[in-house]
């Protein structure tokens, strides 16, 4: 593979070989090299120099012209000897993690393209984007929330780039990014070339792990076989269902067993007294929401159906109202672990704190009137404040003439008398100040 240093791949090719592994490089030991922490694999410099180099020119090419995953919190679960949650680590994805993700990502490009050349029957991943049903729902939205957008294309990979992109700014006053992705589709296994909108290409393929996912097991066989010659399927192509079923089976296999283990934890902490957690609303529907607390990334339910208010649904800010209370997606909220029913499935329940999600209140007629009176008498109190220091200013100024006096010194004083000005001084509170002023009415 060669990468310009603008960070383009200006070519590859793909070759039958045997990998010998030189050195087995842990994670968190590649880290502290690349991050100037350490030199215990100064043996491995120069490859790891230049990989550091390449991954840093892929990485700047695609978050200039592709997309880009947002950063997440990371967490790791620490299990004890009982195999259940001991403790949970927040940390930050690693620079190493970073360099082989960027890696692996132009690698399967490459497979992807290297397939579609050969005019091989895949297999590919394929995202459309926006889901084919929501096409109008999608258009709406943007007109909603961003009418600059809301004529650009929604099935090219450059306008759901620009979409994406502009979305996931945080200028918006609104998680916009967040709550479209209920507009959005699954990626897809097929047998023909397609774009994956969520990467921004145009091709893509899984291809770095055949030891232990079957999808990247069948590219290698299919592009083993395209190098000997045979563009012919050579992987079970009619299996491409039962891997994307399997794929779902074992999302839901590991989300079973994530609650499991979590309601454990959760009611562990309960009971040595800690029950409250600070958290932010990661899903929501008309019935409640899906919290994910901040401490732990542990996630469990808000039912709203029980509440004595009763709340409305709007599913184009994605926030649920009451009279008192409102939850918007990715609001912070303050709640309580109740508990966790093997006969709920170890889902997590949650219960709101006391004042949670209180809308700011409304002032009352009688408020408003009490603020502006309150305002009206402070700005009187000001003006009172100004008039001794004006009379002040008026009885160190000369007295105004009288008629004829003004002749008569005017005869024995050759100096010009300064003119006195009648007018009242601009800080004095004059007769037409307090007529303007308007006295508030109280509300009927």
């Amino acid at each position: 593979m060669q990468v310009t240093d603008a960070g383009e791949i200006s070519e590859f090719s793909f070759h039958k070989a045997v990998v010998r592994s030189r050195a087995k490089l842990a994670y968190a030991a590649v880290d502290r090299y690349v991050t100037g922490n350490s030199d215990e694999l100064i043996a491995h410099t120069n490859p790891l120099e230049a990989l550091v180099q390449v991954y840093r020119t892929l990485r700047g090419r695609r978050e200039a012209e592709e997309l880009v995953m947002e950063e997440r919190r990371e967490y790791r679960w620490i299990l004890g000897e009982d195999k259940q949650i001991a403790e949970v680590d927040n940390f930050e994805k690693l620079a190493s993690q970073h360099l082989v993700e960027e890696c692996m990502i132009a690698a399967n490009k490459c497979a992807a393209q290297f397939l579609q050349a050969a005019n091989a029957p895949g297999p590919f991943v394929v995202h459309r984007g926006f889901r084919a049903d929501r096409l109008d729902e999608a258009k709406t939205f943007f007109e909603k929330h961003r009418p600059a957008l809301k004529d650009a294309p929604l099935d090219t990979v450059a306008g759901y780039r620009t979409i994406l992109a502009d979305l996931a700014q945080e200028d918006h006053g609104q998680p916009l990014r967040e709550m479209v992705n209920r507009l959005l589709a699954r990626a897809t296994l097929t047998q023909k070339p397609g774009p994956h909108m969520g990467l921004a290409t145009e091709a893509y393929t899984n291809f770095t792990s055949p030891l232990r996912k079957a999808l990247d097991f069948f590219v290698h066989l299919q592009i083993t076989a395209c190098l000997a010659g045979n563009s012919a399927a050579s992987y079970p192509v009619n299996r491409l269902a039962d891997i994307t079923r399997a794929i779902g089976r074992g999302r839901e296999a590991v989300a079973a067993a994530d609650r499991r283990l979590s309601a454990r934890y959760l009611i562990k902490l309960k009971k040595a007294g800690q029950h409250r957690f600070s958290g932010h609303v990661s899903h929501i529907s008309s019935s409640g929401f899906t919290v994910k607390l901040d401490e732990n990334g542990l996630e469990g339910l808000v039912d709203l159906r029980p509440e004595k208010e009763k709340f409305s649904f709007d599913k184009w800010t994605m926030s649920l109202t009451s009279t008192t209370r409102r939850f918007q997606l990715m609001q912070s909220v303050e709640v309580d672990f109740v508990d966790a029913p093997a006969e709920g499935d170890f889902l997590a329940l949650f219960k709101l704190a006391e004042g949670c999600g209180l809308k700011p209140q409304k002032e009352t007629a009688a408020e408003a009137f009490a603020k502006t009176l309150a305002e009206a008498t402070t700005a009187s109190g000001q003006d009172a404040r100004q008039e001794p220091a004006a009379a002040a200013q008026d009885e160190s100024a000369p007295p105004p003439e009288m008629p004829g006096a003004a002749a008569t010194e005017s005869n024995t004083n050759s100096e010009a008398t300064p003119e006195v000005s009648t007018e009242p001084s601009d800080n004095a509170a004059t007769p037409s100040d307090a007529e303007s002023t308007v006295t508030p009415t109280p509300p009927q």
